[in-house]
């Protein structure tokens, strides 16, 4: 029974159906499978040993064979971050793609976020352009000398953990050669060639890493071994003995050479011993006991090596430092040999101890030689003194005389006796016998060597017997001698005997200076804690350029015969030894000007010394 002509047909569209299904069931197992042919080609890429350039140039092959592209082109973002640089291209007649070493700096690169490359690469999204001519975008940013042969364009990131790590850049010259369903199958491509990329790039890192550590290891064991020869090269011909020594175990388990020669033992023997090889008992404890009170280290201590027979004894600075290791302490001893220093420091201490005895003994003699010589130019002083003294002393003596006379022709006439003109007389002679008296006692003091005595005086009395004993030469030469004294000079504390000298100097010299009916001025006043006492004269004064000279010895303006150009020098001596000093001014009317500052506070020496 046939059947129904509805029922063939009906069976017809069913069977339709069914291989319209199977084929697209066909076609969508083609498709997945091409998809995992892809994904599987990427993945053997990544295999084994990664390397970038296998990778990316298999990556642009599997493009240009699976896909409608016409040109593809992988770049990656340098280390930095900042450029996207070409790194592998391939188009439809190149027979094999182009790698790009990313060491060379003429390969084609531009910032990232220019260009279709760069925004995915800022922005981590596809891009899919069916039309280059009508995207905004691919107008403005395209900078390929290509890119008016370009009609469509799909770029996509390149990531591994969110991180974009370059661009897949695929063109074709036709409007509309890629579509969303090109992008969804090419994601799939690029999310395999991210993480593949990652583990290229961790590699590549990597294989620096080891080479760099390779190389370190290698350029610290040549440094090593070069450092560990100079320091046997040092240890061994060091000026210095070195001496390494094991503080556990008190032995001595490293010496050089140098220290073999100071010990006068083989390192052998050294190494068998300790400390004590080195030095004497007592010097060992010391060396022991600064190095516990020193924080384990010392610092130039002079010691002496232990003695051996037949050999010369020999001293030497050690300075030494406790190191600690993970297998204890030990301690570092350079020894400096100061043998030849210490006999010659011994030597030039016998040379300084004679040199003092000789300097003491010069001292004295220039000392005595110093008195000897200022005791002379006093005696001349004395002697200019004496002539003068013999006309002052005869006038009053020719008034005792004759006052005497008229006595004696009174006293036999009881008859004529005045009592009042006798007692008159008597008075006269005696005044005249005290006045001789001084004027003796002033010489003779004057002329007495005596010892230096600081005591309190009475400046004024001083003054007047300087002007006392001036005023014989100043008579002979028709000088006037003017006292100016303050009234309420204070008493000070001085040598009284020396000022008196100082002064008749200074008082003689402008005496000398003068000449007939000159005047001289002694002057004294109180200024600032001191007394200034002067001694001024209208003579021709001292030149500016010898107002130092003057006080030079031997050096004298007077004519050949007349001085011996001591008197200022020993003037300034003494005063300087009294701690006042002696200068030379211009006077104001003219004329020199000797100034003798005295200070009031002057105490007494601890001994007193002998002066003329």
């Amino acid at each position: 029974m046939s059947q129904a002509p509805e029922t063939v047909e009906s069976l017809k569209r069913e069977r339709d159906a069914y291989a319209r299904a199977l084929a697209d069931s066909n076609k969508l197992v083609s498709e997945k499978v091409k998809e995992f042919s892809i994904i599987k080609r990427v993945g053997e890429a990544a295999l084994g040993n990664p390397d970038r350039k296998r990778l990316v140039t298999e990556v642009v092959n599997i493009i240009i064979d699976e896909t409608a592209a016409e040109n593809c082109s992988l770049w990656l973002v340098d280390e930095m971050g900042i450029d996207l640089v070409l790194t592998a291209a391939r188009g439809q007649e190149d027979p094999e793609p182009r790698y790009y070493e990313p060491e060379d700096r003429t390969v084609r690169r531009f910032p990232v976020g220019e260009g279709a490359a760069g925004w995915v690469a800022k922005e981590g999204e596809s891009l899919l352009i069916e039309n280059t001519g009508e995207s905004e975008r691919f107008a403005k940013s395209s900078r390929s000398s290509m890119s008016g042969q370009i009609k469509s364009l799909l770029a996509l990131p390149l990531k591994s953990g969110g991180v974009v790590m370059g661009v897949l850049n695929l063109s074709h010259p036709d409007i509309g050669a890629f579509s969303q369903e090109h992008e969804r199958v090419l994601t799939l491509i690029v999310q395999q060639t991210g993480l593949a990329l990652a583990n290229v790039r961790l590699f590549e890192r990597i294989s620096r890493f080891n080479e760099e550590l390779e190389a370190t290891v290698t350029r610290r064991t040549r440094e090593l071994a070069y450092s560990e020869s100079r320091y046997r090269a040092f240890h061994e011909r060091a000026g210095d003995g070195i001496v390494v020594v094991d503080r556990q175990r008190s032995k001595i388990v490293e010496v050089n050479r140098r220290a073999c020669e100071l010990t006068g033992r083989s390192a052998e023997e050294l190494r068998a011993g300790g400390l004590s090889l080195l030095f004497p008992p007592v010097d060992e404890k010391t060396l022991l006991a600064r190095l516990a009170g020193g924080n384990g280290s010392v610092e130039g201590l002079g010691l002496s090596l232990a003695p051996q027979e037949g050999r010369e004894r020999r001293f030497v600075e050690v300075s030494a430092t406790t190191i600690a290791t993970d297998v204890g302490e030990t301690l570092h001893m350079i020894l400096r040999d100061v043998t030849d220093r210490r006999r010659l420091e011994e030597q030039l201490a016998r040379y300084s101890d004679g040199l003092n005895e000789l300097v003491r003994r010069r001292t004295e003699e220039l000392k005595m030689a110093q008195d000897e010589l200022t005791h002379a130019a006093r005696m001349v002083t004395i002697g200019e003194i004496a002539s003068g003294m013999a006309h002052e002393v005869n006038n009053p003596l020719a008034v005792i005389a004759g006052y005497a006379e008229s006595l004696a022709e009174q006293v036999p006439d009881e008859s004529r006796i005045d009592r009042e003109e006798i007692a008159r007389i008597v008075g006269i002679i005696v005044s005249q016998a005290e006045r001789c008296q001084r004027i003796t006692r002033s010489v003779l003091d004057f002329a007495r060597r005596q010892e230096m005595r600081i005591e309190l005086v009475d400046l004024t009395r001083s003054l007047s017997n300087a002007l006392l004993l001036a005023g014989h030469k100043a008579g002979e030469r028709e000088v006037t001698l003017v006292a100016d004294l303050a009234p309420d000079l204070p008493r000070v504390i001085t040598d009284p005997h020396l000022l008196e000298q100082i002064l008749l100097n200074l008082l003689n010299n402008a005496v000398d200076a003068v000449g007939a009916e000159g005047k001289v001025t002694l002057s004294a006043r109180i200024a600032h804690g001191t007394v200034r006492v002067t001694v001024a004269d209208n003579g021709p004064g001292v030149p500016p350029e010898l107002r130092e000279k003057i006080f030079a010895p031997f050096f004298t303006t007077k004519p050949m015969g007349e001085g011996t150009g001591l008197g200022l020098a020993i003037c300034r001596q003494l005063a300087e030894r009294l701690q006042s000093p002696l200068s030379v001014e211009e006077a104001p009317g003219g004329g020199a000007l000797f100034v003798l500052t005295m200070p009031t506070d002057i105490a007494a020496p601890d001994t007193a010394s002998e002066v003329p």
